[in-house]
C-alpha cells in the first residue's frame, strides 16, 4: 500500500510540474479549431531561404490577399539562389481556415520553437488588431509540411 501511494504522488507530482512549465498533454491536433480573426489582421512568414508570404485582410468585407516576395540571386547568401517569381491574389474561406490551422499548430508547438533564427528555420509574424506577435520554428518535419502547404502561393 504504501508503495502504490508513494507512486501515485510522485506521478501526481510529475503531471503538476509538467504542466506548470507550460507543457501540455498530447492532443489531436485535427480537432483544434482555429476561427480566424477578425479583420483587421495580417500574417507574414519567411521560411528557410527567406522568401517572404504575407497574407492580410483589411477589412471584414475584404478578401483575403496574398503576396509572395522571393529571394533574388542578388539578395541570397549564395549569390544564385532564387525563390522563383513573385505572386499574389486572394484566398477562399477554406484556405484561409487552413492557414490559421496551420499557425494555430505553429504557434502551440513550443517543442518546435526556436531562440534564435537558424538556416533552414521560419520566422512568423501575426498581426491581429493591436497585437503583434513573433516566433521562430526550427528546421523540422513540421515546418516542411507547412512549407509544403504553402507551396500553390508560390510561382517556380
Amino acid at each position: 500500500m504504501f508503495q502504490f501511494l508513494k507512486l501515485f504522488i510522485c506521478t501526481l507530482i510529475f503531471l503538476l510540474l509538467y504542466l506548470a512549465t507550460g507543457c501540455a498533454l498530447p492532443t489531436n491536433r485535427d480537432s483544434v479549431s482555429a476561427t480566424p480573426p477578425a479583420a483587421p489582421w495580417q500574417l507574414t512568414y519567411h521560411d528557410g531561404n527567406n522568401n517572404r508570404y504575407r497574407f492580410w485582410q483589411a477589412e471584414t468585407d475584404d478578401a483575403v490577399q496574398f503576396r509572395y516576395t522571393p529571394i533574388t540571386p542578388e539578395r541570397s547568401s549564395s549569390g544564385v539562389y532564387s525563390g522563383g517569381a513573385p505572386q499574389s491574389g486572394t484566398l477562399t474561406n477554406e484556405q484561409v481556415d487552413k492557414l490559421w490551422r496551420w499557425i494555430l499548430r505553429l504557434e502551440t508547438e513550443v517543442a518546435q520553437h526556436a531562440t534564435k533564427r537558424t538556416k533552414g528555420s521560419g520566422a512568423l509574424r501575426t498581426e491581429v488588431a493591436d497585437h503583434e506577435k513573433t516566433w521562430l520554428v526550427k528546421n523540422s518535419s513540421l515546418l516542411a509540411a507547412f512549407n509544403t502547404f504553402l507551396a500553390p502561393y508560390r510561382s517556380n
